[in-house]
């Protein structure tokens, strides 16, 4: 399938793009009607392969701490599956435009994002996924944490991200430095300076 270039119209039909936006047309509307229950039954019993997952914010933050640490007696990824999944995919292929303007700038490795400005997080060692509206989960391996975080109606997020993404970020940085002692930097993300943030305990 052929990427459209920035800019351009309409996605040229039978393109990757072009499928994507049939596909979301077909799907029920992508919030429920919170005062019908069988909008609700029939929106969260959807099956979508790679997307529509449904969980709260402790959750999302339990499973990506797991993913780079064990939590209660299970770890979900080795070190080196962590390694695998976080080495650039698609660094340097041309964004997809699906319109008149191009979406906000992603970077995949093997089924998770890497930082950008539309998918934030601590530093290079961070990953995870942007979610529908505004959600956003992510571990960060150099930080040993995991962070989710979950809003009550969608948003467009525009190509910078959530805006709100940033004020949770600077506490978070701001209770690793409180609860960690010594500070250190982390690794950023392809040349954009984030704010030293401190150590995993022993």
């Amino acid at each position: 399938a052929s990427a459209e270039p920035a800019g351009a119209g309409a996605p040229q039909p039978g393109s990757h793009a072009a499928r994507r936006l049939a596909a979301i047309a077909e799907r029920p509307p992508r919030e429920p009607d919170a005062r019908d229950p069988a909008s609700r039954r029939a929106y969260y019993g959807l099956e979508v392969p790679a997307a529509h997952g449904v969980a709260n914010a402790r959750s999302l933050a339990r499973m990506m701490a797991a993913v780079v640490g064990e939590i209660g007696g299970m770890r979900l990824l080795s070190p080196r599956s962590v390694a695998e999944a976080t080495t650039p995919q698609t660094d340097g292929v041309p964004p997809m435009a699906e319109g008149p303007a191009a979406g906000p700038p992603l970077r995949f490795g093997l089924g998770y994002q890497l930082p950008s400005t539309s998918m934030l997080g601590l530093g290079a060692g961070s990953f995870g996924h942007a979610g529908a509206g505004g959600r956003l989960a992510f571990a960060d391996a150099d930080a040993d944490v995991g962070f989710g975080y979950v809003c009550n109606s969608l948003r467009d997020i525009g190509p910078g991200g959530d805006p709100r993404w940033r004020n949770l970020l600077d506490a978070l940085r701001a209770c690793l430095r409180a609860s960690r002692g010594p500070s250190i930097r982390l690794r950023s993300p392809r040349g954009v300076s984030n704010r030293a943030v401190a150590p995993r305990r022993p």
